[in-house]
């Protein structure tokens, strides 16, 4: 797709510049993640905002790469393409069938906890800075989420979800540590603590240990170290 040529890319068209399946890009539109219309049973895509949401997730061929982790996610995608030369669009389908069930279980949970979680029953009213902190962590929790939901890439999608664990740990720091009444939280701190979170490791640590036999599998198969 070149761009300046219309305003509207067909699903296509988007599957080659994010260099995702035609599926996926669907999924996108469906998600509200890229916006389009749909005329029949085609769909035609804004392309600004196809290009944002390439840009913001580093998605495509010729996504450069951005600065600091944003920078190690893309090298660590490069490293995976280069090891298994088998992880590219044809064998697509097939990585998007790992742990599915686990995958969209901690999106579920996440989604139903960080979505209707609410600062102002957590924090003094005079702490504007708390509040700020806390959505800001909220906020990039839900997109590494989304972005490792989206992922084909065994490691990349445990780095992502490791970061945005990391960020809901953060916000589970803040809550405690600022509990404005200092008694009972929420009932929805306790299932991000005694849900969320262990989901979260428990895929991590699926996801880390698909990666390592994909490595030995290669290594076996080339007759030396990946």
């Amino acid at each position: 797709m070149k761009k300046g040529k219309g305003k509207e890319a067909s699903v296509d068209e988007a599957s080659q510049v994010l260099d995702v399946t035609p599926r996926t890009v669907i999924n996108y539109i469906n998600s509200k993640e890229i916006e389009a219309t749909k005329v029949g049973k085609s769909w035609f895509i804004n392309r600004a905002s196809l290009e944002a949401f390439k840009q913001r997730y580093k998605l495509g061929l010729n996504a450069p790469p951005s600065q600091g982790e944003d920078s190690e996610n893309a090298e660590i995608k490069d490293s995976e393409t280069r090891k298994f030369p088998e992880n590219s669009e044809s064998s697509a389908r097939q990585k998007k069938k790992a742990d599915p069930v686990h995958t969209l279980r901690l999106f579920q949970i996440a989604k139903e906890t960080l979505q209707n979680i609410n600062s102002k029953n957590l924090f003094p009213a005079d702490r504007a800075d708390l509040h700020k902190k806390f959505l800001d962590m909220k906020a990039e929790a839900l997109e590494l989420v989304g972005a490792g939901f989206y992922s084909y890439d065994n490691r990349l999608k445990a780095r992502l979800y490791d970061r945005s664990r990391a960020k809901v740990g953060g916000m589970l720091s803040l809550v405690y540590f600022y509990n404005k009444d200092g008694g009972k939280l929420p009932d929805v701190i306790q299932k991000i603590e005694h849900e969320l979170m262990p989901a979260f490791s428990s895929l991590i640590r699926k996801l880390e240990i698909k990666s390592e036999k994909m490595v030995k599998k290669y290594s076996g198969k080339q007759g030396g170290k990946p």
